[in-house]
This record gives structure tokens, sequence and C-alpha cells, in this order.
């Protein structure tokens, strides 16, 4: 199971097999986060912190090692070579194989629970059962008018302003 303390063992271990002293990293924040959705985790430099997926990694256990490896090498690469450090770079690799890991770029574990689902709002226009999601509704809310991509007619939020628009006689979908 994913715990802080799990992580600043990992971190010290990790930062022990190193022949060059990193204070910065040494003492940087860690993050258990549940609401991140497909990455392990990520690496901050300006806010010298790792996050860390707690859900996803507490599905994997085998793969808290190397998540915190990986982070924590990027920190580590900025610390020792600033901008010069390429993110997954020969710098981070060799540093990953400092820490006795091996320097995988990124994971392969299943995150299709993790994903979010996007809502879908009911829209009309001359097809059938159209749908669109959140951010064009709004935007739609606000006076964009959206063109459908099949029936190339505008796209309506309800019925009645088709039918203001259309006249009464249009092509409304009949259920």
């Amino acid at each position: 199971m994913l715990t802080l303390e799990l992580v600043r063992n990992l971190r010290a271990e990790f930062l022990g097999r190193l022949t060059m002293p990193t204070p910065k990293t040494a003492d940087c924040r860690i993050v258990l986060s549940d609401t991140m959705r497909s990455v392990a985790g990520n690496a901050s430099y300006k806010a010298n912190r790792i996050k860390l997926n707690v859900r996803l990694l507490n599905a994997n256990p085998d793969h808290i090692r190397q998540t915190v490896a990986h982070e924590l090498a990027h920190l580590v690469a900025y610390e020792l070579h600033g901008r010069n450090a390429w993110s997954h770079g020969p710098d981070w690799q060799r540093i990953m194989l400092l820490f006795g890991v091996t320097p995988d770029r990124c994971h392969a574990l299943d995150v299709s629970a993790l994903k979010r689902r996007h809502k879908t709002h009911k829209v009309y226009c001359k097809c059938p059962n159209k749908h669109v999601k959140t951010i064009r509704y709004n935007k739609m809310r606000r006076g964009v008018v959206y063109r459908c991509g099949v029936c190339n007619s505008t796209i309506y939020l309800n019925k009645q302003i088709m039918e203001v628009f259309n006249g009464p006689n249009c092509d409304i979908p009949k259920k």
C-alpha cells in the first residue's frame, strides 16, 4: 500500500545511492493524489514536489518502486544539470540506473477505471440523437453557433428554439 512513509523511505534509499549531494531533492514534498487519471506520477522542479497517483499505484503495488524512482530521477537530473537535462534523456537514464531501476519512460498499467467519463448533453439538429460534450454545450449557451458535421444544419440547445428558427414544419427527429 502506498503511504508517505514508504515513499520517504524509498527516497532516502535512492538518494543514498548517489555520490553527489542533492539537498533540494532530499527535501522534496511528496503528494499522494487520488484525482490523477492516467499518469502514475509527476515531478515539478519549481515546486520541488513529487505527486503520485494513489489509486493506480495501490492497484499495482509492484510499480510503486519504479514510479518513485522515475519521478525522483527527474528532480535529481534537474538539480544536477538544470535546464540542460532532458526529461527522459541520458542524464535521467543514468540516474535511474544508479537507483537500480530500469529507465522506462512510460507505464503500461490499465487506467480505464480511472479515466473520466465525459458528460454529454442532448442537442437538436436534423440528425436524430445528437449529443455534445459539456465544454461545447457551455459555449453554445454563451452564444457560439455550431453546425452539425453530418447534416450541416445549425445545432440548437432545445427543440423549441429549433422550431422558431426553422419553422414549425422543420425536420425534427421523431421519437
